[in-house]
């Protein structure tokens, strides 16, 4: 395993373990939508739209006036099309069923949201492990542009 990987892995770890309430969840997405090609780029956006969303409506007002964020890791990555493996915290005031339903309706609201959602409700290191596996070099990355683990 070389360095990177597991210095990402090992900071990844020690972040999950200051944070409550974690859930897993995959999400696919549509590999053509508009007349557009899905690649990296496209992806790392539509994943932004998708996280604002969400946090507009979980947080309301408090996400644009107070920068009020969810924390989340997401990973990208490309086997028979692109897909995200994360990482967020569901907060205090919501119950996993509403978190769920509303990182569902936040998905399905995106360019390239794919109808296939997964959700892993309780995660430890192994979770970690497998969305930091990293097979191919080109397509699986932590997308560090939509990583939120402060606040």
């Amino acid at each position: 395993m070389n360095l990177l990987k597991q210095t990402t892995r090992t900071f990844l770890l020690e972040k999950i373990d200051t944070y409550e309430n974690l859930i897993g969840i995959d999400l696919t997405m549509k590999q053509y939508a508009g007349g557009f090609r899905l690649d990296g780029i496209r992806s790392s956006r539509n994943f932004r739209h998708f996280t604002n969303l969400l946090n507009k409506q979980i947080y309301g007002s408090a996400f644009t006036r107070f920068g009020r964020r969810l924390p989340v890791i997401a990973s990208l990555e490309h086997a028979s099309r692109y897909h995200y493996h994360t990482v967020f915290q569901v907060p205090d005031k919501m119950c996993y069923e509403h978190f769920c339903a509303a990182t569902q309706s936040a998905w399905q609201k995106t360019h390239f949201g794919y109808r296939e959602t997964y959700y892993h409700p309780s995660i430890d290191a192994g979770w970690i492990n497998y969305i930091t596996k990293f097979k191919s070099k080109e397509f699986d990355l932590i997308d560090w542009d939509n990583v939120c683990l402060d606040f």
